[in-house]
């Protein structure tokens, strides 16, 4: 038994390497279509490197912590929800094809409720403003997340899979998926207006997205969706792309370089916390 789930442990850490692969190909493969095709005169390459070079290094930074505070144990966690087929799933006899539906649906919805929460509640978004506080997003800023931000989406990740009973295997092939997608909703990029038009009835689109992360509160706060975007529109937050005009990126109040190095992005959430408003 124990021999099983070590071989079953194995294939699932294989696939958090796929994971890794494709981070690394959608980093450079969107950094190098961002000089190709970009969505506004782009920064002198010696600033565009510090730039990356800073959200990079935040994302060592929550990957260390991450690997010392937790180790395995969320993969473990999330086997052992799996094994003793906790949810609502494992109490009727589905097709996989519906499991895995249904895995990929639930989570996402799980991800635009959680995005909503971390602009609703305020501890939440001290911690989710270094994400937003980038004032040119790019592909780099999809790495651009606090390590306890982090901790608190994997946690909401186990709830989910406990709840409807989703397999691991099911949550990481769906995060796979979906990391392609949100490395392009960062990416600086102008995409084809009909092309944008059109996987905008599926995902959620640069375009789309860019507009989330604008410094005026009335749009930073729609269009949460992950990675389909039909919860925005289901929920009445969506707001379509080419009807608000461009208005920049980031958070006024921290827009002083003290909170883009990696250390202030680190202490953002307790050093930030007074400034009004944030």
């Amino acid at each position: 038994m124990i021999g099983e789930t070590l071989d079953s442990l194995d294939s699932y850490a294989r696939l958090q390497l796929w994971q890794m692969a494709t981070l690394a190909i959608g980093l450079v493969a969107l950094a190098a279509l961002e000089s190709w095709l970009p969505r506004h005169p782009r920064r002198a390459t010696r600033a565009r490197i510090l730039h990356f070079a800073r959200n990079a290094g935040l994302w060592l930074v929550t990957s260390a912590a991450m690997s010392l505070l937790f180790g395995s144990t969320l993969l473990y966690a999330a086997y052992w929800l799996e094994v003793h087929r906790i949810g609502v799933l494992n109490f009727v006899a589905t097709p996989l094809w519906l499991r895995v539906v249904a895995g990929f649906v639930a989570l996402d919805l799980a991800d635009y409720v959680f995005h909503r929460m971390s602009h609703e509640i305020r501890w939440l978004w001290l911690l989710h403003a270094v994400h937003h506080s980038d004032a040119d997003v790019d592909v780099s800023t999809n790495l651009r997340a606090h390590p306890l931000h982090i901790v608190a989406t994997s946690l909401s990740k186990l709830i989910v899979l406990a709840a409807i009973g989703i397999p691991l295997w099911v949550w990481l092939l769906r995060e796979l998926v979906t990391m392609p997608i949100t490395q392009l909703q960062h990416a600086a990029v102008r995409l084809p207006r009909r092309l944008e038009a059109l996987l905008g009835y599926v995902i959620v689109t640069p375009a789309m997205h860019q507009l989330h992360h604008s410094p005026r509160a009335a749009l930073n706060n729609t269009n949460f969706g992950g990675m389909l975007s039909w919860w925005d529109r289901l929920f009445g937050t969506y707001t379509p792309p080419f009807e608000a005009p461009p208005t920049g990126f980031g958070l006024d109040a921290l827009r002083e370089r003290k909170w883009q190095t990696v250390w202030g992005m680190c202490a953002t959430p307790f050093a930030a916390r007074n400034i009004d408003p944030l």
